[in-house]
């Protein structure tokens, strides 16, 4: 069984299967309307999950390492997927991923702990 707290790959550390060029006129849009798919159709998606997909499908430019030196989703993405699910989708911060909002969620946030 793997251990939950492993380091996360890093998008710098080379890669034993190179990654693929990614089409250039993919945008922002695109890669949130892909994040709201999964939602919807799994009814969560998780940070690691999506930051390994969009990495390999759609460009490390959708991504950066953030202060605590893990890889994280662009603000720009974030706030289009945000806009996109305001009234749908949740984020559950303790473990990493977006769900379905449901009936006891708190009607306004966006975050909740479970």
């Amino acid at each position: 069984m793997p251990d939950d707290k492993q380091e996360p790959d890093r998008l710098d550390k080379p890669l034993a299967i190179p990654l693929p060029q990614t089409d250039p006129g993919i945008t922002v849009l695109r890669v949130a309307l892909w994040m709201q798919e999964e939602v919807y159709e799994w009814g969560k998606l998780s940070h690691k999950h999506a930051i390994n997909h969009i990495a390999h499908h759609f460009g490390k430019r959708f991504l950066y390492i953030n202060p605590n030196g893990n890889p994280a989703i662009i603000e720009d993405v974030l706030a289009e997927f945000e806009r996109l699910t305001e009234t749908t989708v949740v984020w559950c911060k303790p473990r990493r991923y977006w769900r379905l909002r449901r009936a006891g969620d708190p009607p306004n946030a966006r975050e909740v702990r479970r």
